[in-house]
């Protein structure tokens, strides 16, 4: 399928594979290049030379030609030749391509090309040499009844053992009875037992076999040779004596010729070979033997490689002479066996079962042990996993395309050619829902509502099986994982309990879990659910106490517990509360347990799902939440004795399942440890970040790092650019760095929420990317010492792009309240611009502007000015316009707290001092030694 306006440069199909198009709807337009000596020299100079968005070849080949396709149309291109493709209109094509054995040297020169240009492995066609070797094979095969494949392959390839033994293909010639009966011999040898390959009686027995039969092969060539030529010579006579005879006396029908086979008349004794087929397999067996040893890419399938060339260059000797009209047969001399005439090993039968009855894989490499009801020879299917829609509430939903990452430079908005078909980086949902269409997988049914909170009616996406159910629908007893990460996401209990399984065959220590699966609850966002269901014939448990979420309060002892818990239930748990005691008095290195590691966690949030007393179906289940606060942990070094009581409140704590942390406690654990990590400096806080994955997380939090300052860095790699984009710092300085504009483009628009933002000392080509991509609004802007800024380069930045579709008409900067240019060579024309752009400045830096005077201060200070009532701060050490008249210009300025003329040669103290009495009235000033004005508050 190809849209309107696409177009594909001129190029070669890989391999030189010929290829065949069928327009059904559109339309194409092609370019094709002849492949000539000349031509193909110009096509791989074109590619080498990295121009091919500057040259039109088709200009500088010779005998170009222009086709248009139309719809219904059909279209070969033979091997080798070049051409582009255009799409005046949507079109759908069907094609393909393919190779063939009457262009074999055109097809080698394509694929030497693409050696020489340096093809990438995955545009070449696979396994090229190695097919060579098998195209030999077959040759050599369907034209002498001589395999060189291994025995293994041998019986792979349809069993051509059995056509040796007496079932002779009607397209190769009979051999006579004694060498079909050698042949049967031998192959029944070859069959009987696997160990007569490998005894040298049996190989020269073989080989005596092989001579014999080779033999009888030539003497029957030969004779047939023999016979077309007398027949030949024969049919010449008889033309010249009847062109002798006169008119009157000729016959009125000519003599028959010799007989040219059709496709439907069985083929000749001897097939014939065409000269395009042996100019092509002249050509591969020269480029085989021209290899080097490690490129031969000879495959497993051949067992004597040196031989097959043997063979097929007596084969080409013994054709050379090979008449073409003989050979136009229509009939391929190559051709695999029918599967009707050969032993077939079909595949066994996999006998699939209903989804949520089938027992997931394991995870793990090795195979899970088999239970009961489960087949030998069945496995899990694993369902299409559904693809997620929008949410179209996030904030990436919600937000509009930046136009600057590469999906949107291939839009067509944006003046892409559209090939991608991909949204905005930045648009990508942060949690993507299940589409309306879903219905779960087995009561066909969908949700009642999107944001329903009935859990039995709210369809989950399992992460294994990716199965889309109901859990009311569940008709099993088992517990699951919820997810955080997606919406309506778990681990289905199925999946889970098959999980668990595995990886715990012991039921005796059923609280003991091995590393990695601890290791996997900490790590993922995964929260045990759980499924109960009672024994039939017995009444509905009641409903769980909802117990308060208390950090502070164990949980209340519920009422006859003792008669509701068996004996063997209570043994059981004293059992495993022993060993939980011995564990924790004795470490031996072993993990804890499941339940002990969550219960470190604070209190929890649990799911019971339970039939409904209401329903006399068993397979309803009703959720009760109840929140769950866990016992305290005892002292490692002691266990002291409990009350009975205590003991059935750890019983019912250990029975009920956690589903997982509430979130009010880890935002709590969050705000603690934000707090502690708001002392330590940015070299600490990445150690810190290396503890745990939970650590890192909070130690990205972007309040952690409002000001990143990579000055004087040598380097900006990739990695420090993530780290940025990651943490959004409102202050970023990037001062005597050599960023480039392409990273600075890539750095500003990840970071909306900059503020301030340092690039003293670069060039501008790195700052003009500001002027170029969707800079955010800044409030201070430090351009000091950067190489090549201008008053042209400042208008650039300032000056709004009102002449771009989609762009504000108001300047980027015009918030900025802070800009800083010293040591740039810049004049009056850029304080107009920063006084009409920059209306909110009241901080500027002129310091070591040479071309600035007297004038520029009275510029920023005339009636009418934006700088005149809001300037705060002004800087103008070193410039050398700047003399004692300024000093008059700047009483105008009523709000200005610091005047630095510090290295003006001009300005005398004298009028410093004059200027600070003049105003003592209003405002009171002080002087330092250096020409320093300061206000005194």
């Amino acid at each position: 399928m190809s849209v309107r306006g696409c177009y594909t440069d001129f190029h070669v199909d890989f391999g030189g594979t010929s290829v065949w198009y069928h327009i059904l709807r559109g339309g194409k337009v092609f370019w094709l290049i002849p492949p000539t000596d000349q031509n193909l020299e110009l096509y791989e100079n074109w590619l080498l030379s990295g121009k091919q968005g500057d040259v039109f070849l088709g200009d500088r080949a010779t005998e170009c030609q222009r086709i248009e396709l139309k719809q219904g149309y059909t279209f070969v291109i033979p091997s080798g030749w070049i051409h582009a493709v255009y799409t005046p209109q949507d079109t759908l094509v069907f094609g393909g391509n393919f190779l063939h054995s009457f262009n074999i040297p055109m097809q080698l020169r394509i694929y030497s090309i693409e050696d020489r240009t340096r093809v990438p492995t995955k545009f070449r066609y696979p396994f090229y040499y190695e097919m060579c070797w098998y195209v030999l094979e077959r040759y050599v095969y369907c034209m002498t009844q001589r395999s060189h494949l291994t025995k293994e392959f041998q019986r792979e390839s349809l069993s051509i053992d059995l056509e040796l033994n007496g079932r002779q293909r009607p397209d190769t010639p009979s051999l006579s009875s004694s060498a079909s009966s050698e042949l049967s011999s031998s192959s029944d040898n070859d069959d009987s037992s696997d160990q007569d390959w490998e005894e040298e009686g049996s190989l020269k027995k073989r080989e005596r076999d092989r001579l014999r039969v080779e033999h009888e092969l030539q003497r029957r060539r030969n004779r047939d040779r023999q016979q077309r030529d007398q027949e030949r010579d024969h049919q010449h006579a008889e033309r010249i004596i009847i062109h002798t005879l006169p008119a009157s006396l000729r016959p009125l029908t000519p003599p028959p010729s010799l007989p040219l086979p059709t496709p439907d008349s069985p083929p000749s004794t001897s097939p014939y070979l065409t000269w395009f087929e042996i100019e092509g397999l002249h050509c591969l067996v020269l480029k085989l033997e021209s290899l080097p040893p490690h490129k031969k890419c000879l495959p497993d399938g051949i067992h004597d490689p040196e031989a097959l060339i043997s063979d097929i260059k007596s084969l080409l000797e013994d054709h050379s002479h090979d008449p073409p009209e003989l050979a136009l047969t229509g009939v391929p001399i190559v051709q695999w066996p029918k599967r009707n005439q050969y032993k077939v090993h079909l595949r066994p039968k996999i006998q699939f079962t209903k989804p949520h009855t089938m027992r997931p894989a394991s995870r793990h490499s090795t195979a899970p042990p088999r239970t009961l009801g489960t087949p030998s020879g069945t496995t899990a299917s694993s369902g299409a996993r559904r693809r997620r829609v929008r949410c179209r509430k996030c904030q990436a939903c919600v937000q509009r395309e930046c136009g600057t990452c590469h999906y949107c430079k291939d839009m067509k908005k944006f003046g892409g050619p559209g090939r991608m078909k991909q949204s905005c980086v930045l648009r990508q949902c942060l949690a993507p829902r299940l589409p309306h269409s879903v219905t779960c997988a087995l009561c066909g049914e969908v949700d009642q509502t999107n944001d329903t909170q009935d859990f039995e009616r709210k369809l989950m996406e399992c992460s294994v099986c990716n199965e889309i159910v109901h859990p009311g629908c569940l008709e099993m007893d088992g517990e699951g994982l919820l997810s955080d990460e997606l919406p309506n996401y778990w681990e289905c209990p199925k999946c889970y309990e098959g999980q668990k399984h595995t990886m715990q065959p012991n039921h005796d220590h059923i609280e003991l879990h091995s590393k990695r699966k601890a290791a996997d609850y900490e790590s993922s966002h995964f929260y045990p659910a759980k499924v109960l269901r009672p024994p039939l014939g017995q009444s509905p448990p009641s409903p769980p106490l909802l117990l308060p979420p208390s950090p502070s309060s164990a949980p209340p002892t519920p009422p006859s517990s003792q008669t509701q818990v068996p004996p063997a239930s209570r043994e059981e748990r004293a059992k495993r509360r022993q060993l939980t005691r011995e564990k924790e008095n004795h470490p031996t290195g072993c993990d804890q347990s499941e339940g002990d590691r969550l219960r470190l966690r604070g209190p929890y949030l649990a799911v019971t799902l339970q039939r409904s007393p209401k329903e006399l179906s068993f397979t309803s289940i009703v959720p009760k939440l109840q929140a769950i606060t866990p016992n305290p942990r005892q002292p490692m070094h002691a266990a002291p004795p409990q009350h009975p009581d205590e003991e059935e409140e750890e019983e019912e704590t250990e029975n009920s399942l956690i589903l997982g942390q509430r979130k009010n406690n880890i935002s709590m654990q969050k705000v603690v440890w934000l707090s502690v990590f708001h002392y330590l400096t940015h070299e600490e806080l990445c150690i810190c970040m290396t503890v745990c994955k939970s650590w890192y997380k909070w130690g990205c939090d972007k309040r952690l790092w409002s000001k990143i300052d990579v000055s004087r860095c040598k380097s900006l790699v990739p990695q420090a650019l993530s780290g940025i984009n990651k943490r959004q710092p409102v202050y970023l300085d990037l001062s005597w760095t050599n960023a480039s504009k392409k990273q600075l483009i890539w750095l500003i628009n990840r970071l909306p929420g900059l503020k301030d933002l340092i690039l003293a000392g670069c060039t501008w080509s790195a700052v003009s990317a500001l002027a170029s991509c969707r800079c955010p609004l800044l409030r201070t802007l430090d351009l000091r010492w950067t190489v090549g800024i201008k008053d042209t380069q400042i208008r650039e930045l300032l000056t709004p792009a009102s002449d771009k579709t989609g762009h504000d008409s108001r300047s980027k900067l015009r918030l900025l309240t802070d800009l800083r240019l010293s040591g740039l060579d810049i004049s009056d024309v850029t304080l107009r611009l920063i006084m009409r752009h920059c209306p909110l400045l009241s901080k500027l830096d002129l310091s070591h502007c040479p071309l600035l005077s007297d004038q520029s201060v009275n510029l920023l200070t005339a009636v009418g000015s934006s700088t005149r009532g809001i300037l705060t701060h002004i800087h103008l050490a070193g410039c050398k316009g700047v003399t004692d008249e300024s000093l008059l210009y700047l009483r105008r300025a009523t709000n200005l707290s610091l005047i630095d003329l510090r290295g003006c040669k001009q300005v005398t103290r004298g009028a410093c001092e004059g200027f600070i009495s003049d105003l003592s009235v209003s405002i009171l000033y002080c002087l330092s030694d250096d020409n320093l004005i300061q206000r005194i508050t």
